[in-house]
């Protein structure tokens, strides 16, 4: 969803659906992005099933800028949220 605020700055907020947001975070792989996501799945507010869920189901809109291995950065996601899959339960 995106939000015009009708300032003279013209910002425009964008409201990211949270399995979204972790699916494209858990993709790019990054520490701060791997701390966030495992935060939001340690307090319950996404699951690892429905990161993975979403990732399998929809498929990845990958830029044409992105210039890495897709096949390597999805196999890295996968692997990383089934060891999250763990805290679905609240055992974590």
């Amino acid at each position: 969803m995106k939000v015009e605020d009708g300032s003279e700055y013209g910002r425009t907020g964008f409201c990211l659906d949270p399995v979204d947001l972790c699916a494209s975070k858990a993709i790019a792989g990054r520490e701060k992005d791997r701390v966030f996501v495992a935060a939001l799945v340690e307090d319950g507010i996404v699951t690892a099933t429905q990161i993975l869920g979403r990732i399998d189901s929809y498929g990845i809109e990958w830029p044409d800028t992105y210039d890495a291995d897709k096949d390597v950065a999805l196999g890295r996601a996968r692997n990383w949220l089934v060891g999250l899959e763990k805290f679905d339960d609240g055992r974590g």
